[in-house]
C-alpha cells in the first residue's frame, strides 16, 4: 500500500464514521424529541464535523503506520 493509498482509505473511513455517528445522532434526537427540522439538520452537521475533528488525527496516522 502507498502513502496515496493510505490517505484515501483513511479518509474514507474517518468520513464514514463521522457521517454514521451523525445519523446515529439524527435517529435518536428524532425519537426521543420533538425538535424543528433546522435542530435536527444544525445537530447533525455540528456532530459530523466534530467527529471529523475528532477521527481525523486518529486514522491519518493508523493508516499512514500500515505503510511503513
Amino acid at each position: 500500500m502507498t502513502e496515496q493509498e493510505a490517505l484515501r482509505k483513511s479518509r474514507v473511513i474517518y468520513w464514514t464514521l463521522s457521517l454514521l455517528t451523525g445519523l446515529l445522532f439524527l435517529v435518536l434526537a428524532f425519537l426521543t424529541g420533538n425538535y424543528r427540522p433546522t435542530e435536527l439538520i444544525g445537530g447533525f452537521i455540528w456532530v459530523t464535523f466534530l467527529m471529523l475533528i475528532v477521527t481525523m488525527p486518529v486514522v491519518i496516522p493508523y493508516y499512514k503506520s500500515k505503510v511503513k
